[in-house]
Protein backbone atom coordinates (compact mmCIF):
# COMPACT_ATOMS: atom_id res chain seq x y z
CA UNK A 1 0.00 0.00 0.00
CA UNK A 2 3.03 2.45 0.88
CA UNK A 3 4.54 1.59 -2.57
CA UNK A 4 0.64 2.22 -4.39
CA UNK A 5 0.96 6.20 -1.94
CA UNK A 6 4.44 6.80 -3.67
CA UNK A 7 2.89 6.26 -6.75
CA UNK A 8 0.11 7.94 -6.37
CA UNK A 9 2.63 11.01 -4.92
CA UNK A 10 3.68 10.66 -8.70
CA UNK A 11 0.78 10.75 -10.49
CA UNK A 12 -0.57 13.76 -8.31
CA UNK A 13 2.39 15.48 -9.28
CA UNK A 14 2.79 14.84 -12.83
CA UNK A 15 -1.32 16.09 -13.36
CA UNK A 16 -0.33 19.19 -11.15
CA UNK A 17 2.73 19.83 -12.58
CA UNK A 18 2.26 18.80 -16.47
CA UNK A 19 -1.40 19.46 -16.75
CA UNK A 20 -1.89 22.02 -14.44
CA UNK A 21 -4.95 20.38 -12.86
CA UNK A 22 -6.08 22.20 -9.55
CA UNK A 23 -4.01 20.54 -6.16
CA UNK A 24 -7.40 20.19 -4.35
CA UNK A 25 -9.65 18.58 -7.39
CA UNK A 26 -6.70 16.07 -8.42
CA UNK A 27 -5.64 14.53 -4.39
CA UNK A 28 -9.61 14.40 -3.90
CA UNK A 29 -10.03 12.56 -7.10
CA UNK A 30 -7.10 10.25 -6.68
CA UNK A 31 -8.30 9.48 -3.46
CA UNK A 32 -11.71 8.00 -3.78
CA UNK A 33 -10.18 6.05 -6.90
CA UNK A 34 -7.43 4.47 -4.43
CA UNK A 35 -10.53 4.13 -2.22
CA UNK A 36 -12.36 2.38 -4.64
CA UNK A 37 -9.57 0.27 -6.05
CA UNK A 38 -9.00 -1.31 -2.07
CA UNK A 39 -12.27 -2.32 -1.83
CA UNK A 40 -12.35 -4.10 -4.79
CA UNK A 41 -8.99 -5.57 -4.03
CA UNK A 42 -9.38 -6.63 -0.87
CA UNK A 43 -13.45 -7.15 -1.27
CA UNK A 44 -13.97 -4.56 1.47
CA UNK A 45 -12.23 -6.85 4.22
CA UNK A 46 -9.64 -5.69 6.89
CA UNK A 47 -5.71 -7.39 6.55
CA UNK A 48 -4.62 -8.89 9.51
CA UNK A 49 -1.30 -10.03 10.02
CA UNK A 50 1.17 -7.30 9.63
CA UNK A 51 4.64 -7.27 9.04
CA UNK A 52 6.45 -7.44 12.67
CA UNK A 53 8.35 -4.24 11.71
CA UNK A 54 5.32 -2.60 10.80
CA UNK A 55 4.50 -3.28 14.82
CA UNK A 56 8.12 -2.10 16.10
CA UNK A 57 7.02 1.23 13.85
CA UNK A 58 3.47 1.67 15.61
CA UNK A 59 4.15 0.09 19.07
CA UNK A 60 7.63 -0.44 19.91
CA UNK A 61 9.68 1.88 22.47
CA UNK A 62 13.29 3.13 22.28
CA UNK A 63 13.54 3.35 26.16
CA UNK A 64 10.28 5.29 27.82
CA UNK A 65 9.87 7.22 24.14
CA UNK A 66 7.15 5.28 21.30
CA UNK A 67 8.83 4.90 18.23
CA UNK A 68 5.87 6.71 16.31
CA UNK A 69 6.25 9.78 19.02
CA UNK A 70 9.99 9.93 17.78
CA UNK A 71 9.33 9.43 13.91
CA UNK A 72 6.49 12.35 13.93
CA UNK A 73 9.18 14.66 15.37
CA UNK A 74 12.04 13.91 13.22
CA UNK A 75 9.72 13.89 10.12
CA UNK A 76 8.23 17.70 12.16
CA UNK A 77 11.79 18.79 12.84
CA UNK A 78 12.86 18.22 9.14
CA UNK A 79 10.07 19.58 7.58
CA UNK A 80 10.18 23.08 9.52
CA UNK A 81 14.17 23.16 8.94
CA UNK A 82 13.21 22.16 5.34
CA UNK A 83 10.61 25.03 4.69
CA UNK A 84 12.66 27.85 7.07
CA UNK A 85 16.15 27.12 6.10
CA UNK A 86 16.61 25.93 2.18
CA UNK A 87 15.70 27.30 -0.67
CA UNK A 88 13.48 24.64 -2.11
CA UNK A 89 11.47 25.68 0.96
CA UNK A 90 11.57 29.36 0.31
CA UNK A 91 10.05 28.05 -3.57
CA UNK A 92 7.16 27.04 -1.84
CA UNK A 93 6.54 29.54 0.04
CA UNK A 94 7.03 31.39 -3.33
CA UNK A 95 4.96 29.37 -5.54
CA UNK A 96 2.30 28.85 -2.76
CA UNK A 97 1.92 32.81 -2.09
CA UNK A 98 2.34 33.95 -5.86
CA UNK A 99 2.64 31.63 -8.79
CA UNK A 100 3.54 34.03 -11.70
CA UNK A 101 5.88 36.65 -9.70
CA UNK A 102 8.21 32.93 -8.48
CA UNK A 103 7.76 32.15 -11.99
CA UNK A 104 9.14 35.37 -13.01
CA UNK A 105 12.02 34.61 -10.12
CA UNK A 106 13.01 32.14 -11.90
CA UNK A 107 11.38 29.62 -9.65
CA UNK A 108 10.36 26.47 -11.19
CA UNK A 109 6.78 26.18 -10.11
CA UNK A 110 6.08 22.80 -12.09
CA UNK A 111 9.33 20.99 -10.08
CA UNK A 112 7.76 22.56 -7.07
CA UNK A 113 4.88 21.56 -7.11
CA UNK A 114 5.63 17.81 -8.83
CA UNK A 115 8.30 17.47 -5.43
CA UNK A 116 5.56 18.67 -2.93
CA UNK A 117 3.03 16.30 -3.99
CA UNK A 118 5.71 13.67 -3.93
CA UNK A 119 6.68 14.35 -0.30
CA UNK A 120 3.19 14.40 0.77
CA UNK A 121 2.69 11.37 -0.73
CA UNK A 122 5.58 9.86 1.03
CA UNK A 123 4.59 11.31 4.14
CA UNK A 124 1.55 9.77 3.68
CA UNK A 125 3.05 6.28 3.58
CA UNK A 126 4.70 7.01 6.77
CA UNK A 127 1.64 7.93 8.65
CA UNK A 128 0.25 4.70 6.58
CA UNK A 129 2.81 2.72 8.13
CA UNK A 130 2.88 3.96 11.81
CA UNK A 131 -1.15 3.32 11.36
CA UNK A 132 -0.79 -0.51 10.20
CA UNK A 133 1.58 -0.77 12.63
CA UNK A 134 -0.65 0.70 15.65
CA UNK A 135 -4.02 -0.97 14.79
CA UNK A 136 -2.31 -4.29 13.42
CA UNK A 137 -4.58 -4.53 10.71
CA UNK A 138 -5.95 -2.33 7.87
CA UNK A 139 -9.06 -2.17 5.72
CA UNK A 140 -9.73 -0.01 2.83
CA UNK A 141 -12.15 2.49 4.63
CA UNK A 142 -9.34 3.11 7.17
CA UNK A 143 -8.48 6.81 7.55
CA UNK A 144 -11.90 7.97 5.39
CA UNK A 145 -12.77 11.59 6.60
CA UNK A 146 -9.33 12.44 7.99
CA UNK A 147 -8.31 14.87 5.51
CA UNK A 148 -10.94 17.53 6.59
CA UNK A 149 -9.59 17.34 10.60
CA UNK A 150 -6.06 17.72 8.42
CA UNK A 151 -7.54 20.66 6.41
CA UNK A 152 -8.86 21.89 9.25
CA UNK A 153 -5.95 22.03 11.72
CA UNK A 154 -3.83 23.37 9.09
CA UNK A 155 -6.06 26.34 8.37
CA UNK A 156 -6.49 27.03 12.15
CA UNK A 157 -3.30 26.70 12.52
CA UNK A 158 -2.88 29.96 9.78
CA UNK A 159 -1.95 28.40 6.68
CA UNK A 160 -3.97 30.57 3.76
CA UNK A 161 -6.64 28.72 1.73
CA UNK A 162 -4.03 30.29 -1.18
CA UNK A 163 -1.37 29.18 -0.01
CA UNK A 164 2.33 30.88 0.60
CA UNK A 165 1.20 31.27 4.07
CA UNK A 166 1.79 28.83 7.53
CA UNK A 167 3.63 26.69 9.69
CA UNK A 168 4.61 23.67 10.39
CA UNK A 169 4.30 24.67 14.26
CA UNK A 170 1.20 26.38 13.51
CA UNK A 171 -0.38 23.11 11.87
CA UNK A 172 0.38 21.02 14.91
CA UNK A 173 -0.89 22.91 17.50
Amino acid sequence: AELVRAKTGRINGSLIALIGINPFVVTLGTQVLVTGLLFVLTDAAPVYGVPDEFTVIGLGRLGPIPVAALIYAAVVAAVAVMLNTSLFGRHIYAVGGNRMAAALSGVKDRRVDFFVMMNMSVLAAVAGMIYVGRATASGPQDGNGWELDVIAAVFIGGAAVSGGIGTVIGSII
